[in-house]
């Protein structure tokens, strides 16, 4: 019988370390999303220790939700063009979630109302931090499956 020899060609190799760097980038994101989450729940976490000014809790923690939003768009590219479907599916939906708070108003913590939203605020830090731990564990599993070669 005959056998067929794989053959790489330069175009098949360069596609690959794309994908490669764009898993690396998406793996990168998610960090960076990561670290935000925990500085926000460390100032909630102060915050109700009495450890920090409510306006300057309040300034940090919304100051940081547009660049998580859009840092969170990102990664949905990377986690596209790598082809993760289940992952780009559900990152899809936490996103859609994201811009309906966004429009809808409750993205960003009143002063005026942080201490009775307090718990409420850490809860929804929580859940936020937890989605993007999952998300960067599925990210490498999506990193090595990419790098050993689909």
């Amino acid at each position: 019988t005959l056998v067929s020899v794989p053959t790489t060609t330069p175009w098949s190799i360069m596609s690959s370390l794309m994908s490669l760097l764009v898993a690396l980038l998406g793996f990168a994101s998610i960090g960076v999303l990561m670290g935000l989450a925990m500085s926000a729940m460390l100032y909630l976490v102060d915050l109700e220790h009495d450890h920090v000014n409510p306006f300057e809790a309040t300034r940090f923690i919304n100051r940081l939700k547009v660049p998580e939003l859009g840092l969170h768009v990102f990664h949905l590219l990377c986690v596209g063009y790598v082809e993760a479907r289940m992952l780009f599916l559900w990152q899809f939906l936490f996103v859609l979630y994201q811009f309906w708070n966004f429009y809808q108003g409750r993205m960003y913590v009143d002063v005026t109302s942080i201490f009775k939203d307090l718990s409420a605020e850490k809860r929804k830090t929580g859940m936020r931090l937890g989605v993007y731990f999952a998300a960067c564990v599925w990210t490498v599993f999506t990193l090595v499956h990419t790098a050993v070669g689909k």
